[in-house]
């Protein structure tokens, strides 16, 4: 994360949680994208507007969350399996990544409108 004045840092761990597996816990974003909190509902138009508010080329921006959305489900499943190697299947973990995958399919979709 970037803090003004402070310049670039880790985010707290708390942001690192995937809420959208845990029934009663906030399913918005922890930050918006250009105003959107919905993870469903942000379209290319908004991380057009997000690369604007950074001050960032929005083709860049485009194309690493392009990639990240092509990469992270695969990613995911190579720590989910030496998750489960290491110490057996988890229900959890599981959920995860169908969350993840969902995620990263709709935000493809979503590149498009």
């Amino acid at each position: 994360m970037y803090e003004e004045g402070r310049g670039p840092r880790l985010a707290p761990f708390c942001d690192l949680v995937c809420t959208r597996v845990y029934p009663g816990i906030d399913r918005r974003l922890a930050m918006s994208v250009a105003g959107q909190r919905d993870p469903g509902e942000v379209r290319r138009a908004d991380w057009q507007r997000q690369a604007a508010e950074l001050g960032v080329g929005a083709r860049l921006l485009l194309d690493e969350v392009g990639r990240l959305a092509d990469a992270l489900p695969a990613a995911f499943a190579a720590v989910a399996a030496a998750h489960r190697a290491a110490w057996g299947d988890s229900p959890v973990i599981e959920r995860v990544g169908r969350v993840i995958a969902k995620q990263c399919r709709r935000t493809l979709l979503l590149f498009r409108a």
